[in-house]
């Protein structure tokens, strides 16, 4: 969690950052890095419990304060090799092409346009029936939010509660720095490139 939290405290563009949860270690944590720390309610710590009310949970407590902050910042702790750097560079874009939102994303391996859905025992294309029998570089590039970066207009959040808006951007990122930690194997991997990171500055 506190590459998340050095990340955002090291942004020119982060002028408040809170960290929610139901832990009191980490709560503790965030205390200690000297950042907000929001005790999150347990129906909203629930293994299903999903990301958008988390987040509106957090907006609400800000109350009237909202309207001193423009945009409103999602950041994952389980991308720790998300930087500073990177989230400087996603505010950039969006603020260049004036876009409402932005996702970081990592381009898709494998195209799930190719994919296809059981529809009364048929199988059909996912989109069409034609993408699956297409060669891969024929088809549109497709992407997946790797959870790093979600920046959305604050204002655009609290009218459709959603962190993709009509006219949202993505924020590319390599395939290594979009490493998000679900297993005990994607953490070994990231310390594996932070230790390689790290001998490189070293050199």
């Amino acid at each position: 969690m506190l590459w998340t939290i050095e990340a955002c405290l090291q942004s020119p563009y982060i002028r408040k950052t809170v960290v929610s949860s139901d832990d009191k270690e980490i709560l503790s944590v965030a205390k200690q890095a000297r950042v907000d720390a929001l005790s999150r309610p347990a129906e909203l710590a629930a293994d299903e419990t999903l990301t958008i009310p988390v987040i509106s949970h957090v907006v609400d407590q800000l109350g009237e304060s909202i309207d001193d902050y423009n945009y409103l910042v999602l950041m994952q702790p389980t991308s720790p090799l998300r930087t500073a750097q990177h989230l400087d560079m996603a505010f950039d874009q969006l603020l260049e092409v004036g876009a409402s939102s932005l996702i970081s994303v990592v381009g898709a391996e494998h195209s799930p346009l190719k994919s296809f859905v059981l529809e009364n025992g048929t199988l059909k294309g996912i989109v069409n029936d034609s993408y699956p029998f297409m060669r891969r570089q024929d088809l549109p590039k497709t992407f997946l939010a790797n959870g790093a970066i979600y920046i959305v207009d604050l204002k655009a959040f609290m009218c459709g509660r959603s962190l993709l808006t009509d006219f949202c951007i993505p924020f590319e990122m390599s395939k290594e720095n979009s490493i998000d930690i679900d297993t005990v194997a994607d953490l070994d991997r990231a310390n594996e490139i932070i230790s390689r990171k790290k001998l490189s500055e070293n050199f």
